[in-house]
């Protein structure tokens, strides 16, 4: 790999959306303890390099929010939570190289809409979600490689890959509010108790395995995988790949990533009568037993995941439009546009069911 040349953004953008889930604001993830070592380092899959002899790909975000999804990955190998159906599809497809997941920066970032400014953190993770992963030696950087080759559209059977792979695995994410440097540390040492930590910073020189504090402006991402004596120890795609930051390092923003892995084997819910009401950004079973229902009514969505998120909130509102009649429609549910299993949505589904 070449080292980072210090003057120049390496695809990092800066911003967010109103409806982004945020730590401590919005956001609905439940913190797990997952890592109580909070030290992710030994989960890291082999570094790839983003700046190439003919180009560099401006997409350290990317390379970042790989890092993050295969070191989560990598976790969940080693402690058994994936269940055997992922494993047959991660394995036969040659996700898992020797011990160690391995997916493809460059399939995300053409997917995400990566530039030659770079990318947003929240477009790389959306992406994932409605793209998937493909394994690395499926779509991967070959010698002689220019901007455009690299960029180049992926095959079909490439893109199916990926959202096949969207099977087996779901992924969260929320930003962390670490600017306030008061605050930051103890912000992020919590946060990797739950996943490795993607964070956008400036680039200060010299920019080796020990990196002192300074006033650069943001310009580059990485992935914070541990703090030790409030240092962050980081995971780079330049050389050297293992730096330290040291302590008050300013953070300019900062995002976790959570996996969880989609059990396919059973029906998690024996009863597909919805009971209760449900709102957007809700975790329960009973967002379990709405999303069963409405595959069996036809309006298909990603059975298993207990989440009521934009994406099952877009086929409620679906449903609503077609189901609910006209007064109760205008007078439930046409401002929340699918934001909230109410009664009258209830009883239009468990009427279909009957029928079913």
């Amino acid at each position: 790999m070449k080292k980072l040349d210090l003057t120049k953004n390496t695809g990092l953008l800066i911003g967010s959306r109103p409806e982004d889930y945020v730590l401590g604001a919005n956001s609905p993830i439940p913190l797990e303890a997952r890592n109580l070592k909070r030290d992710w380092r030994e989960f890291r899959s082999r570094p790839e390099r983003q700046n190439y002899i003919e180009f560099d790909a401006t997409n350290c975000t990317s390379h970042t929010i790989t890092n993050l999804w295969e070191s989560t990955a990598n976790w969940m190998l080693v402690n058994n939570l994936w269940p055997e159906d992922a494993l047959k599809f991660w394995n036969t497809n040659e996700y898992i190289v020797n011990g160690k997941f391995e997916i493809s920066e460059r399939f995300l970032t053409k997917m995400s809409g990566n530039t030659r400014q770079g990318n947003y953190f929240y477009k790389v993770f959306d992406c994932i979600r409605k793209d998937g992963v493909v394994p690395e030696n499926r779509w991967f950087y070959q010698v002689g490689m220019n901007w455009d080759n690299f960029y180049a559209e992926p095959a079909e059977e490439i893109k199916l890959l990926g959202r096949e792979s969207l099977k087996y695995f779901n992924l969260l994410y929320e930003s962390i509010p670490a600017i306030n440097p008061k605050y930051a540390v103890d912000l992020l040492f919590k946060g990797l108790e739950h996943s490795p930590i993607a964070i956008g910073i400036g680039t200060c020189s010299p920019w080796d395995e020990s990196v002192p504090a300074c006033g650069m402006s943001p310009n580059h991402a990485v992935l914070l995988d541990h703090i030790e004596d409030k240092a962050f120890n980081i995971f780079d795609s330049y050389d050297p790949v293992s730096k330290t930051l040291e302590a008050g390092y300013p953070i300019y923003t900062a995002y976790k990533g959570i996996l969880y892995p989609i059990k396919r084997n059973e029906p998690i819910v024996k009863s597909e009568t919805l009971e209760k009401d449900i709102t957007f950004g809700e975790i329960s079973d009973e967002v379990l037993r709405v999303r069963s229902a409405l595959n069996r009514l036809g309006w298909k969505n990603l059975v298993g995941w207990n989440v009521y998120d934009s994406e099952l909130a877009d086929v409620v509102w679906k449903y609503q439009l077609a189901n609910l009649s006209w007064s109760l429609f205008w007078e439930t549910v046409m401002f929340l546009k699918g934001r909230r299993v109410g009664p009258a949505t209830r009883k239009s589904i468990n009427n279909a069911l009957k029928f079913r």
